[in-house]
């Protein structure tokens, strides 16, 4: 193994270990933002530095706890996104939404999640299509379809996905339910 493969490998091992041990409830629940949501951004970050092959390896070995946390990340990310008017944040979200994708559960529906970064980038004056074909890129095969998909759909409403948008005195928040 490379130098850089070494390095690689071990990168995936911390990051998998690292998030395994934080609880999704208490994540969701904290104050946005929180620092989990600088380290994962970083996570996320340094992902998209890498290699198709190591963005694949990536996403392969990360455990089951690990994903929940990216997903968790993706619409907190797309919150700080919307308070911010911060692009990269949102795109960084929408990576995060993909890998934690990267084996869908049979009934999940991918679209209600990918309703906020859709609206986000609406207010963002971000075009949708370009958002979701660009990170469509690093996703699986099943998860870059369903976004390619989605980005093409048309004007989406989040409510018509269960979204409200709430304006708290932190900017806005969007809740689910």
């Amino acid at each position: 193994m490379s130098k850089n493969g070494s390095a690689f490998a071990a990168f995936v091992e911390h990051t998998a270990v690292t998030y395994k041990t934080h609880k999704v409830l208490d994540y969701f629940s904290q104050d946005i933002p929180a620092d989990l949501d600088n380290e994962i951004a970083e996570t996320m970050r340094r992902f998209l530095s890498e290699t198709p092959e190591h963005q694949q390896q990536f996403q392969e070995g990360m455990p089951k706890e690990a994903r929940s946390l990216f997903g968790i990340f993706g619409h907190r990310a797309a919150t700080i996104a919307a308070r911010n008017e911060d692009l990269e944040m949102l795109k960084l979200g929408l990576v995060a939404t993909a890998v934690s994708n990267y084996e869908i559960p049979e009934k999940r529906r991918v679209e209600v999640g990918l309703s906020i970064f859709y609206h986000v980038a609406r207010k963002l004056e971000q075009n949708p299509i370009d958002l979701f074909e660009d990170v469509a890129q690093i996703a699986n095969e099943s998860m870059a379809e369903a976004m390619l998909k989605f980005g093409k759909s048309g004007v989406v409403n989040i409510r018509n996905y269960g979204w409200r948008e709430l304006k708290t005195d932190d900017g806005v928040k969007y809740k689910w339910g």
